[in-house]
C-alpha cells in the first residue's frame, strides 16, 4: 500500500462528512454544534452552565454569581457572609425577630424558572415566611411576610450585623427629607451608645474598606435603627443595623429623631401595631 493511498484512506475515515453517528460516541459536528462545544469548553466542562452556581453542605448553602459569593446558614435560613472577589464581608442577618420572641421552624431552597435561587425560611409568629432570592444580576431580594398584631411591643423588625471597624461611611435617604451622611468621628454623643432612628427610610448606603452595599426599601414607612457612635462592646444594641415596623405613619415627627424606642409611637400607646410585609433589596459591589 503506497503512502499516498494510506493518507487518503485515513482522511476519508475521519472526515466529518463521512463520520457515522454513534460510532466512538462522536456524532458529526455541524456549525451550530461547534458553537455549543465552544461554550462547553469555555465554561470549564459544565454544559450550558447557569450564571448562578450552588454548592450545598450539611450546614451551609453557597450561592455564587460571578465574583459574588453569598453564604446562607441552613440552621436558621439566614444570610451569614458575603464574599466579593477576594474580599470577605461579615455582613450577616441576625436570627429571629428583633423586638419579639420568635421561633425557627424550617428552611428550604429551590431554583426558579428564570435561574434565580430562592432560600425560604419560616418562623413563628413573625415572619411567617422569610425569602431570600439571589438574582442573576448579583442582587439580593429579601421578603418577610406574615400578619401580626403586637400590642406589647414598640417595634419589631429584622436586624443585621456588620463589620463596624471596616465601615468608612454611611449615607441614608428618608422620605420627604434630604439625604444624610455619617463618617467615623463626625458625630459625637458624649459616649452615649443608644441608637438613633430614621423614619420612612428609602435607601441606605454603606461603604466599607473594600466593599460597598446599597439597601433599598420597597416597604413604606420602615424605620432604620443605627447606633451612633458605633459601640462594638455594647450589650444594649441587638444589632448594628435594623429595619423596623413602628406603627402609624405620623408616629415620628418629620423634623425630629426619637431619643429612645418608646418615642417611636407616642400616639399609638396601647394600640395594636400591624406588621405585614417587609421587602428590601441588597446590592453588594
Amino acid at each position: 500500500m503506497s503512502l499516498t493511498f494510506l493518507t487518503a484512506f485515513i482522511l476519508a475515515c475521519f472526515s466529518p462528512v463521512n463520520a457515522i453517528p454513534g460510532k466512538m460516541g462522536l456524532p458529526p459536528l455541524h456549525a451550530n454544534d461547534f458553537a455549543a462545544h465552544i461554550h462547553l469548553w469555555e465554561s470549564g466542562g459544565e454544559f450550558l452552565a447557569d450564571p448562578i452556581k450552588v454548592r450545598e453542605s450539611t450546614t451551609e448553602l453557597h450561592v455564587q454569581v460571578g465574583e459574588k459569593l453569598f453564604v446562607f446558614g441552613k440552621s436558621r435560613g439566614t444570610l451569614d457572609k458575603v464574599k466579593i472577589g477576594m474580599h470577605v464581608l461579615t455582613f450577616a442577618q441576625l436570627a429571629g425577630t428583633e423586638g419579639l420572641e420568635s421561633g425557627f421552624k424550617a428552611v428550604s431552597w429551590k431554583k426558579l424558572r428564570d435561574g434565580s435561587i430562592q432560600i425560604q425560611s419560616s418562623y413563628s409568629p413573625w415572619p411567617t415566611v422569610l425569602t431570600w432570592t439571589v438574582l442573576a444580576s448579583g442582587q439580593l431580594k429579601m421578603e418577610a411576610h406574615g400578619n401580626l398584631d403586637f400590642p406589647s411591643a414598640n417595634s419589631i423588625g429584622l436586624g443585621f450585623d456588620l463589620p463596624q471597624n471596616e465601615l468608612t461611611k454611611l449615607q441614608w435617604r428618608v422620605k420627604g427629607q434630604t439625604a444624610g451622611m455619617w463618617q467615623p468621628g463626625n458625630l459625637q454623643q458624649s459616649g452615649n451608645s443608644d441608637p438613633i432612628y430614621f423614619h420612612g427610610i428609602e435607601e441606605v448606603n454603606l461603604n466599607f474598606e473594600s466593599v460597598s452595599l446599597a439597601i433599598k426599601s420597597d416597604t413604606p414607612d420602615l424605620v432604620l435603627k443605627f447606633p451612633l457612635p458605633l459601640s462594638p462592646g455594647s450589650t444594649t444594641n441587638l444589632s448594628d443595623l435594623s429595619f423596623l415596623f413602628a406603627g402609624l405613619e405620623h408616629a415620628i415627627p418629620d423634623t425630629a429623631l426619637p431619643e429612645s424606642p418608646s418615642d417611636l409611637i407616642p400616639q399609638a400607646q396601647g394600640r395594636a401595631l400591624s406588621a405585614r410585609a417587609m421587602i428590601l433589596w441588597f446590592d453588594f459591589h
